[in-house]
């Protein structure tokens, strides 16, 4: 479950970047997350859950009562996870599509509709990214 490692380095740069602006409460996390990124949805969210404190299946009011938190500055915060979908433009005319437009899932996408090649370019729905955070 790579989903761990990565959460990881979110808390870490959620961390820093709190430090520097002053933060000393994270109320919320957005990640980016593309379709085709190779990241569970799932494993990411039950991966926060375990880092910021809050096991799966607890509460926040239960985890206000926890005074061994694992995490004060992240304690409740909540993550929203915005999946992108994959997008596809093809080398030789140009033409933007999404993967389920094109035949298949990317790479094995089937030619292009307006001019028959096979030479796609990724353009979105690989991405993981820590968009924001909202704190106090």
């Amino acid at each position: 479950m790579h989903e761990l490692g990565l959460v990881t380095r979110v808390v870490e740069t959620l961390r820093a970047s709190a430090a520097e602006q002053g933060v000393t409460q994270v109320r919320k996390v957005h990640l980016v997350v593309g379709k085709r990124s190779g990241v569970s949805v799932p494993a990411l969210r039950f991966a926060f859950e375990v880092l910021v404190g809050r096991g799966p299946g607890r509460s926040p009011q239960e985890d206000e009562q926890d005074t061994d938190v694992a995490d004060r500055l992240l304690h409740g915060a909540e993550l929203e996870v915005e999946e992108v979908p994959v997008r596809l433009s093809c080398g030789r005319c140009g033409l933007e599509a999404t993967e389920d437009e094109t035949g298949g899932e990317w790479p094995l996408v089937g030619s292009c509709p307006a001019c028959g090649a096979l030479d796609w370019r990724l353009l979105s729905g690989a991405e993981f990214v820590l968009d924001y955070y909202e704190g106090d």
